[in-house]
């Protein structure tokens, strides 16, 4: 048993003296400045791999910033264009509406009496109503009626209102097919019957011996300012003692925006 105990105490003397070695070695590192070299070169060495991992931190925060910055791009881009169309459609019915009002300017400026019409928009034409009439946008709300005369310009009748609904109107032109106008050759003041061929076109049938040169004006009986057709063309049959006058609108029906209705 004592030689066991003597063991132990041995033991515990060498591990003693083994802790006050390092103890006294722990110190003596410190006092001369051993761990802050250790430190420099543990730094020197961790450095590089901090550094990696950094940049490889600001590859992915950069790469995820362009992403971000894609999307957020191509969506202002978007938005931009959408903006821009906006725009766009803003001033082309700005365009629209200033030659409007010139127009529609110009066309008071030439009716004597302004109080006797009544203005009306064509909203379909000829290519897209029914076959030689017009669509006015007034109807009932502006007091129209059937049997009103309607005016391409002051001195230019083209037909008449045949049909009326509550915000609408339809026009049935003189030039529409078969249809009879009572009429007058300008100058010589000889009655006759216009007949509408379509499409702005008409014909009438006068005694061989009346000369009905190109270029005169049949109108409304008696009214002589007011065109209906123009003569272009004469067709004449020996065997016939009449002679078949073509006639043509003064103006283009499909170009037509604006009309006066007389009251």
């Amino acid at each position: 048993m004592s030689y066991l105990h003597d063991r132990k105490k041995e033991k515990n003397r060498k591990i003693f003296i083994i802790g006050l070695v390092l103890a006294i070695i722990f110190i003596m590192l410190s006092l001369f400045g051993v761990f802050l070299k250790l430190g420099r070169i543990f730094h020197f060495f961790g450095r590089p791999i901090w550094q990696a991992k950094d940049s490889i931190s600001n590859q992915i925060d950069a790469s995820l910033y362009i992403i971000r910055t894609k999307k957020s791009v191509f969506r202002e881009n978007e938005n931009l264009i959408s903006e821009n169309e906006t725009l766009k459609n803003k001033m082309l019915d700005y365009e629209i509406l200033e030659k409007e009002n010139i127009e529609l300017k110009e066309l008071l400026g030439r009716i004597e009496n302004p109080d006797n019409y009544i203005l009306g928009r064509v909203i379909s034409k000829p290519n897209k109503s029914p076959y030689d009439t017009i669509v006015l946008d007034i109807g009932k709300d502006g007091d129209i009626y059937n049997g009103q005369k309607v005016f391409a310009t002051p001195s230019i009748p083209i037909g008449e209102i045949v049909e009326v609904y509550e915000n609408t109107s339809l026009v049935k032109l003189y030039s529409s097919p078969d249809e009879v106008t009572d009429a007058e050759i300008d100058v010589v003041n000889t009655s006759v019957e216009l007949i509408g061929r379509g499409g702005g076109n008409f014909e009438m049938t006068v005694p061989k011996d009346l000369s009905v040169p190109n270029g005169v004006a049949v109108v409304l009986p008696g009214l002589s300012s007011k065109i209906l057709a123009i003569v272009v063309d004469t067709i004449t049959d020996a065997k016939d003692p009449t002679n078949k006058i073509i006639l043509k609108s003064p103006l283009n029906i499909q170009e037509l925006k604006w009309v006066q209705i007389l009251r």
